[in-house]
C-alpha cells in the first residue's frame, strides 16, 4: 500500500494546483472571452456584406469547442481532487483494518492452542506402511 500512497500523495499538490487554476478569476476571464468571441461572431454574421465574407460559422464552432474545453477542465479538476482525497482516506483505513485482521488471527491461534487444539493428534506418530 505504501508505494501507491506515496504516488498519490505526490500527485495531490498537482491536482490541487490544477483545481486552483481552473477555479481562478483568470480562468473565468478566459472562459468569458471565448463566450464573447462567440457572441461577437454571431453579431458579425448579421452584417450583410461582412457577414457573408467572414467565416463566422467556424469562429462560433471554435468558440463552442473552447467553452466546452474550459468547462470540462474545471469539472475534471474537481473530480480528480475528490478522487485523490477519497483514495488517500481509503488507504488510511486499509492499514488499520489489515493490522486488526492480523491481530484477530493471532488471538484466534492463541485461543485455539489454549483450549487444547489438536489434542487428539498429539503424541501420535505418523502411520508407517509396509514396503513392498
Amino acid at each position: 500500500m505504501a508505494p501507491y500512497e506515496s504516488t498519490i500523495k505526490t500527485a495531490q499538490p498537482y491536482a490541487q494546483e490544477t483545481y486552483d487554476i481552473t477555479h481562478s478569476g483568470y480562468y473565468s476571464s478566459a472562459e468569458n472571452i471565448a463566450a464573447k468571441v462567440k457572441e461577437y461572431s454571431a453579431k458579425v454574421a448579421e452584417i450583410p456584406v461582412i457577414g457573408t465574407m467572414a467565416q463566422t460559422a467556424q469562429v462560433q464552432q471554435y468558440a463552442d469547442a473552447a467553452i466546452s474545453l474550459f468547462e470540462n477542465a474545471r469539472n475534471s479538476s474537481e473530480v480528480v481532487l475528490v478522487l485523490i482525497g477519497w483514495t488517500l482516506a481509503l488507504i488510511g483505513l486499509a492499514a488499520p483494518g489489515f493490522l486488526f485482521s492480523v491481530l484477530m488471527i493471532i488471538i484466534g491461534v492463541w485461543i485455539y492452542k489454549k483450549e487444547g487444539g489438536m489434542s487428539c493428534c498429539e503424541g501420535k506418530t505418523a502411520a508407517t506402511g509396509k514396503k513392498r
